[in-house]
């Protein structure tokens, strides 16, 4: 799946010990994906966990003014919490230049919480889910608690890895002007019943779950209003699993120790409600969470109330996940197929129509409802066409899909009958891969990279900013990663792309099962520079040695997270490009 030369911080993950898949994760991608083909993603995804901190990762976490932590209580229970800053500009996180370790500053904390004491013991194991509700970016690292030096808690890195931007509620937060000094904390063993309007009024919830022996783990739920719900007797929880990226480190940490625990945010107060249970996992779709793959259910033993903590406020408008699954099956435009072209063996463009205007910007994409069989389900896909310039919008457009072995959706799509049986609506349209609402600066290059289908929204924004005519045209270097030739997709209009603007557009086409570029392959690709194997340092080099080191005024990458933060990492040993934006497709 990693399109970029492995770097040496990379690695599988396969024997037990710090970082690795254990045997509870092994056990639940198994049962869900078959042992041959969970086999095959272990050695695919492996690349995505690494013992250091990409730096990507450790500039995103020092950027941020809250966190989410897991530790572990003394008697071994699962704690999920919460460090903020209480002052601008404080460094909550501070990130090892090699991304080796980090430090937590302690007065980052919260008031009265346990978690503070927990993290404080040397040799314990940490959690932290770094998470953007305005941006829904999210990365996480695990570690093991090394010392308490000069007010942080010093961390050495276990694992870390990036999270998809799926069921992330979007919200905006602001520091308060008066700070809490001094929080209280209720510790509740019954009447669990008085918060039931809490839980199933959320849209957001983190969880803790591990063990001393394999580390802990802080996980983001996200959901439509009403996904996570209480029992009548009030004593248990249950919340779906939805679709994600296949790791399952929560419930395979389940699967070794049912211990975890909920942290529920009131974002109206601010209060903070920590719940300690005993979670089961239902391999059965329920009918009553729409969306679930499978379920959890929480036996609810503690709940700790938190009231004044926060130092930050959140916004009262919430701008809904795209990904959260359908109330109903009939939501959202009903779209009609138009036209289908195939653009490699196992790539199309499905062209659609919708009742009614669709406003977008080139590198967008969109979610969609799409039923079959009775069954519906959650996607999103690039909208891979370009949209007309001008605020009206249009009623036809287009996606790029790749047909996923094995996958629920895509074959469908791939295949003609079944197409034309399928009920596809269209949910929203978001996304930020885009170029900037002044246009970019004539006098600087964009450089744009991606690997296999992650080229779709590069194409898009591509064709607007080579071919539009109200934007100044600056010089375009195209770096795409493909396995052979034939995986090129939109090969026919690049070469034409090529041609109108050869002085001023350059696309590198790197061929990762080619050890040699033939003739006849250039011949066949006119305008394209061939170059076998994976994308290297020499090869970016080499593309951008007529370029200043200052004269990159934006980064586009697109692709898997590996093949992301690798090519950053090598393009970043060549030029600093003024803005970098990334667009992640691991789930």
């Amino acid at each position: 799946m990693a399109e970029v030369a492995q770097q040496e911080d990379w690695h599988l993950r396969e024997d037990r010990g710090p970082g690795v898949w254990h045997a509870g994760e092994r056990q639940v991608q198994e049962r869900v994906m078959g042992t041959r083909l969970a086999k095959n993603y272990r050695e695919k995804v492996g690349a995505f966990i690494r013992r250091r901190m990409p730096q990507q990762h450790v500039e995103f976490f020092q950027e941020a003014n809250w966190l989410v932590v897991s530790t572990l209580d003394e008697d071994g229970h699962p704690r999920a919490s919460l460090v903020q800053q209480t002052e601008r500009g404080q460094d909550l996180f501070r990130g090892a230049d090699d991304g080796s370790a980090f430090a937590l500053r302690e007065s980052g904390f919260l008031h009265g919480d346990q978690t503070r004491a927990n993290a404080l013991r040397p040799g314990g194991k940490l959690g932290i889910l770094g998470i953007q509700l305005t941006t829904r970016r999210r990365n996480r690292v695990n570690g093991t608690v090394q010392r308490l030096a000069d007010g942080h808690v010093h961390v050495e890195v276990d694992a870390s890895f990036g999270n998809c931007p799926k069921y992330i509620q979007g919200r905006e937060m602001t520091l308060l002007d008066q700070l809490p000094r001094k929080g209280s904390v209720v510790t509740h063993t019954t009447g669990f019943g008085a918060f039931r309007q809490w839980f199933e009024r959320a849209d957001t919830f983190f969880i803790a779950s591990g063990n001393s022996a394999n580390g802990v783990d802080a996980s983001h739920r996200g959901g439509p209003v009403g996904f996570l719900k209480m029992d009548e007797g009030a004593s248990k929880l249950r919340f779906p699993d939805y679709s994600g990226n296949g790791f399952f480190n929560t419930l395979g940490n389940i699967t070794l120790d049912p211990r975890v625990s909920l942290l529920l945010i009131d974002f109206a107060s601010g209060d903070i409600l920590q719940v300690a249970g005993r979670a089961t996992i239902s391999f059965v779709k329920d009918k009553d969470l729409p969306g679930s793959e499978r379920t959890v259910e929480v036996a609810i033993e503690r709940l700790d109330h938190l009231t004044g903590v926060l130092a930050w406020k959140f916004s009262d408008e919430v701008d809904r996940s795209p990904f959260n699954p359908p109330a109903t099956a009939d939501e959202g435009d009903l779209l009609e197929v138009i036209g289908v072209e195939q653009e490699t063996h196992d790539v199309r463009t499905i062209y659609l129509r919708a009742p009614r205007p669709v406003i977008y910007h080139p590198g967008q994409y969109a979610s969609f409802f799409v039923t079959a069989g009775g069954e519906t389900f959650t996607r999103a896909w690039t909208l891979s066409s370009t949209a007309h310039e001008g605020p009206g919008g249009d009623e036809e457009f287009a996606i790029t899909v790749k047909n996923k072995s094995g996958g629920a959706v895509s074959p469908l799509l791939h295949n003609d009958a079944k197409l034309s049986a399928l009920e596809i609506r269209l949910a929203g349209v978001e996304g930020e891969f885009t170029l900037p609402p002044e246009g970019p600066d004539p006098g600087k290059a964009v450089v744009f990279a991606a690997a296999g289908s992650g080229f779709t929204p590069v194409m898009s924004v591509l064709r607007r900013l080579v071919a539009g005519q109200s934007v100044a045209h600056p010089p375009v270097v195209v770096f795409l990663s493909v396995q052979t030739a034939d995986d090129i997709i939109f090969v026919e209009e690049l070469q034409i792309l090529a041609r109108l603007a050869s002085d001023r557009l350059m696309i590198v086409v790197s061929l990762t099962r080619e050890t040699q570029i033939s003739a006849r392959a250039r011949s066949a690709h006119p305008g394209m520079h061939l170059s076998p194997g994976r994308v290297s340092k020499e090869l970016v080099a080499q593309a951008l040695s007529n370029l200043p080191p200052d004269a990159v005024q934006a980064l586009y990458v697109c692709g898997p997270t590996a093949f992301a933060d690798g090519f950053q990492a090598i393009f970043r040993q060549v030029h600093v490009p003024d803005r970098v934006v990334t667009e992640s497709f691991d789930y």
